[in-house]
């Protein structure tokens, strides 16, 4: 009896020493492969923001933090108040520098799923961004083990809903803000879609020169594996958006670090087993070591330098225009309208807004435009002043607007002929007046729009025709200095 007493015991104690070693042994890839397998599961249908399955998600990232040792809390928002960001704090062992933090975030709800024939088709999003979360969670885990060499505070946000609009991460930066006016955010690292090192040949780390003397901190630290490390100065990217891009608009540094579009973004092929570990693991040991560098520097400051993107547009606005379109006369008389022609302008214009919903805009033109009459063709060349005011809308942040806007203009004709003789402006009026309205998208520094003009003065001073106005319609585009 006791022999077997004394065996069952040594079994035990073996297998409970086999587990530890097991346990002490698994590497920063095993952890990777469990995470993101975990997080593309499909039991969890492809982690839409405000699920049950997206809470279950939510639940795992806190518990794993605080297995980490970090300082955890959960962030609840959104209307229902069934979104969630997961904190995790790591506070900064200098006196002064850990009231400065750095923020390393990814987010972890994906498109969810779709039904087809019967069938449930699951978006997993295993780089988008299951494979961001996992490095987050590996890097803090990472950090947390130098935690003594750390002089800044880091702070790691799991942001929900970023593929619902960016909503985690501007809540958070925006109470951020609200709250706490002891800590400053020095630094944001956006970790999104890591996942396909192998695949892409490289890792691309977007917005550097929002640093001041980025090159500094940059060239301290190495990508390893003999892959391509690809600094980028500014986010330009029309495309899409991700998390760093609340931080970059209130002038934080802020860099996005991704393997690039090498996976099957937004599709179902989107699945753990294709995930590149050996070079996610090698991008969370890139990412900790440039953390290192960057919580020890003595400053780490903004370059004044940004992104239009995230710049914006401003509440004052210069820029150039161009259009092109049609010209006729509007003989009232009979009210006949005159056979159309060509007409085009370019110059400049200003605006400036007035709050959120209005805007006033002024433009200087050189405005070219032709038109028929009974007596030949009319070739009109003047400088244009129109005046608008403009109701606004902004759509998708900073990114896109719609402006409607009417208002007068005044031209000035300098020179042009009728039926090839120069106009004589004792005949012909030299001064144009009416009002004009249209609208204009801007995307970004591109702006594309539709004007009409309506004359309300006489073309001519004395005509047998009688009274004739000029009808202008043109389309836009503009630039944005």
């Amino acid at each position: 009896m006791r022999n077997k007493l004394t065996f069952a015991l040594l079994f035990v104690f073996s297998i409970s020493f086999l587990s530890i070693k097991t346990f002490a042994q698994e590497s920063q890839k095993d952890r990777l492969v469990k995470h993101v397998y975990f997080l593309a599961d499909d039991s969890l249908l492809g982690r839409d923001a405000t699920s049950i399955q997206n809470k279950i998600v939510s639940d795992y990232i806190r518990t794993k933090f605080e297995e980490i040792g970090l300082k955890t809390k959960t962030q609840v928002f959104g209307d229902d108040a069934n979104e969630y960001n997961i904190i995790g704090m790591l506070e900064g062992n200098d006196q002064e520098l850990k009231n400065e933090m750095i923020v390393i975030g990814a987010h972890f709800d994906h498109i969810g799923f779709k039904i087809e024939a019967g069938d449930t088709i699951v978006f997993n999003g295993a780089d988008d961004n299951a494979s961001g979360t996992a490095a987050m969670i590996e890097i803090a885990r990472k950090l947390y083990s130098q935690k003594d060499k750390l002089k800044r505070t880091f702070v790691f946000v799991a942001f929900d809903a970023e593929e619902t609009g960016l909503n985690g991460s501007s809540h958070y930066i925006a109470d951020f803000l609200a709250k706490d006016s002891s800590n400053y955010i020095k630094f944001m690292i956006d970790l999104d879609m890591v996942g396909y090192l192998k695949q892409s040949n490289k890792l691309n780390v977007v917005g550097v020169r929002m640093l001041k003397d980025y090159e500094e901190y940059f060239d301290k630290v190495k990508l390893q594996g003999g892959y391509n490390l690809s600094l980028v100065d500014f986010d330009k990217s029309f495309m899409g958006d991700s998390d760093h891009s609340p931080f970059a608009k209130r002038n934080i540094p802020s860099v996005l670090i991704q393997t690039g579009l090498s996976s099957p973004y937004h599709k179902p092929e989107d699945d753990a087993d294709k995930i590149d570990y050996d070079g996610l693991s090698l991008v969370v040991d890139y990412v900790s070591d440039l953390s290192l560098v960057l919580a020890n520097e003595k400053e780490l400051d903004y370059s004044g330098k940004s992104s239009f993107k995230h710049k914006g547009a401003g509440d004052n606005q210069f820029g150039l225009n161009f259009a092109i379109g049609s010209s006729n006369h509007y003989f009232y008389e009979g009210s006949m309208t005159g056979k159309t022609a060509m007409a085009y302008l370019a110059g400049f214009f200003a605006r400036r807004n007035l709050g959120d919903k209005y805007a006033l805009k002024a433009e200087i033109n050189y405005e070219h435009k032709l038109a028929y009459r009974q007596e030949g063709q009319f070739i009109d060349n003047s400088i244009s002043i129109p005046l608008s005011f403009l109701f606004r809308m902004s759509l998708m942040d900073d990114i896109l607007d719609i402006s409607f806007g009417l208002g007068p203009y005044y031209n000035y004709n300098f020179g042009g002929s009728l039926a090839s003789k120069a106009l004589d402006y004792k005949i012909y009026n030299q001064h144009e007046a009416g009002f004009q309205f249209g609208f204009d998208y801007r995307i970004y520094k591109i702006i594309i729009g539709y004007q009409s003009k309506i004359g309300l003065s006489d073309v001519m001073r004395n005509s047998p025709d009688g009274r004739t106005s000029s009808r202008t319609n043109l389309f836009k585009v503009g630039y944005l200095f």
